[in-house]
């Protein structure tokens, strides 16, 4: 969390998905490499069980990732999405997710797998108006053009 403390005022994009879907290397690059080309600082979360197998050992360290973000294996998700520097929010739009992040005031992109988060993803970007939707996609340059607009937006 330290980290945070040295970021700009609503800057950093906090990106999470859960703990139930499983990202394989592809998926995870293509997020990494979107992130990095945005130019935004961004806290990226990635739990144990969050990416396939043919990645956990050795994990792949993208030099971007270095320089403009940092990742961790987990963080208290409430306290991170309070941090002064959160701007944005990049999730699978689970319940708890989407409640926390309304209740901190951080947009959301919602990047939705399954069952409730669908329906959530619905609510955050068309009933309630503070998210946007990536829909099914992940490639990189829908990943850098999403954040970049949640910055021009700022919901």
């Amino acid at each position: 969390m330290a980290w945070l403390d040295d970021q700009a005022f609503k800057y950093v994009v906090h990106v999470s998905f859960g703990n139930m879907k499983v990202l394989d290397i592809h998926q995870l690059m293509e997020f990494l490499h979107g992130l990095v080309n945005s130019g935004k600082p961004f806290l990226l979360v990635i739990l144990a069980n969050l990416i396939s197998e043919e990645f956990q050992a050795p994990r792949v360290h993208f030099e971007g990732t270095k320089q403009r973000g940092k990742t961790v294996n987990w963080e208290p998700q409430e306290e991170a999405l309070a941090y002064p520097a959160i701007g944005e929010f990049l999730t699978h739009c689970g319940w708890n997710s989407t409640l926390e992040s309304i209740c901190e005031g951080v947009p959301m992109i919602c990047w939705p797998f399954y069952a409730d988060q669908q329906v959530n993803t619905g609510l955050v970007g068309e009933v309630c108006k503070i998210g946007l939707d990536m829909k099914d996609t992940y490639e990189r340059v829908k990943v850098d053009k999403m954040v970049k607009k949640m910055d021009l937006s700022k919901m």
